[in-house]
């Protein structure tokens, strides 16, 4: 396998929803305390099997694999117990582990429905956003994660935006098109130009062409935390400045 086959491997590995049962813990965190697990519960869920679903039915070659199903209803936090709605949509799945310890009743307590949500109501935070983050852009980012479980492309043309706001932050001085205005922080942090670049690349295929998919996006988002990170929380930025400082007078910048 040559390297460049295991990065495209790698590159549509990259994923942001995760499914999960009718009564689980999820991989989702609250976005009111930021911290603690969202759990599913079946009395706080409707769910329905579709139309599409119940006409299949009369298939001949009908499994109980091609069941699918609509949800709605609220996860609960594990740590503030404040509520979270969500929609989505569901599929009947096989549990591979069933009648390991013990013997079912009936073949049909072996499946479970799995659900796949597309809509969550506040957003869930797809990443941990910095605090020092202007709150501007944070308002922008919260936009792009309650698209993304929907429509990706909308959701990267969100994340596109994202950059717009962030490079102004870099440099206010910043004009004309976004693709110029990233090549005038190229000489700050040849790093992040390339991330801002590669978001740049993947916001335009959301705007013009329409058809990003879950790892385009989960890469965009992976790149902007990398980006938001190196500016708000980490020390690079100011032990850089200091660095430039010292080196121009050769001596503590303290010193008179």
């Amino acid at each position: 396998m040559t390297q460049l086959h295991k990065d495209y491997l790698n590159y549509i590995n990259h994923r942001f929803i995760s499914t999960f049962g009718t009564s689980s813990v999820t991989k989702y965190n609250c976005p009111y305390c930021k911290s603690g697990e969202l759990v599913s519960n079946q009395d706080e869920l409707h769910i329905e099997e579709t139309p599409e679903s119940r006409k299949e039915r009369y298939d001949s070659d009908w499994e109980k694999e091609w069941t699918k199903y609509l949800f709605s209803g609220a996860l609960t936090c594990k740590s503030c117990s404040e509520k979270i709605f969500c929609t989505g949509t569901g599929k009947l799945e096989f549990n591979s582990y069933c009648g390991i310890e013990e013997a079912p009743e009936s073949i049909n307590d072996c499946y479970e429905i799995e659900l796949r949500p597309t809509y969550f109501e506040p957003a869930v935070y797809i990443f941990n956003i910095p605090s020092k983050c202007p709150q501007h852009l944070q308002n922008e980012i919260i936009h792009a994660f309650k698209l993304a479980f929907s429509d990706y492309s909308a959701s990267g043309n969100r994340v596109r935006t994202c950059i717009e706001l962030y490079i102004k932050e870099l440099n206010p001085l910043a004009k004309g098109k976004l693709h110029k205005q990233i090549e005038s922080i190229k000489n700050h942090d040849s790093s992040v130009y390339e991330i801002l670049m590669a978001i740049k690349w993947l916001g335009n295929q959301g705007s013009h062409e329409s058809n990003l998919q879950e790892y385009d996006l989960a890469f965009a988002f992976e790149a902007l935390e990398c980006c938001l990170k190196k500016q708000y929380e980490s020390n690079e930025a100011k032990l850089k400045n200091f660095a430039v400082l010292i080196n121009d007078k050769q001596r503590s910048i303290a010193k008179i």
